[in-house]
């Protein structure tokens, strides 16, 4: 069967252990037979489908640690990025909470 394949490059932004923040870029390929929701995700980021629905809710789960061997390069953030996750961070935090020492948000019970 013919299909048809995407390439694409995601980028987002990261903090590492230190404190740094730095933009990861990762290269991705797949089939368009074989996309779902989670395709175009950057690493670190998941979500999930709210059981039940009648159309295809969502909702943001919970961030985790990605290595920088997993990204294609590294890059510094753009100049905009440090209000983007701030504002983020604020919205994040009305769901989910920030465990400072893993740098990964979890979903609040």
């Amino acid at each position: 069967m013919a299909d048809r394949v995407h390439r694409v490059m995601l980028s987002d932004t990261y903090i590492d252990a230190c404190g740094n923040y730095y933009r990861g870029v990762k290269s991705m390929q797949f089939l368009e037979s074989d996309e779902n929701m989670g395709t175009l995700f950057s690493p670190g980021r998941t979500n999930y489908r709210v059981p039940d629905t009648a159309f295809d809710e969502r909702y943001d789960g919970h961030t985790y640690p990605v290595p920088n061997v997993d990204f294609a390069f590294l890059a510094a953030i753009l100049p905009e990025d440090m209000d983007k996750i701030a504002t983020e961070r604020r919205r994040a935090r009305q769901t989910h909470q920030l465990d400072q020492a893993g740098r990964i948000f979890t979903l609040i019970d």
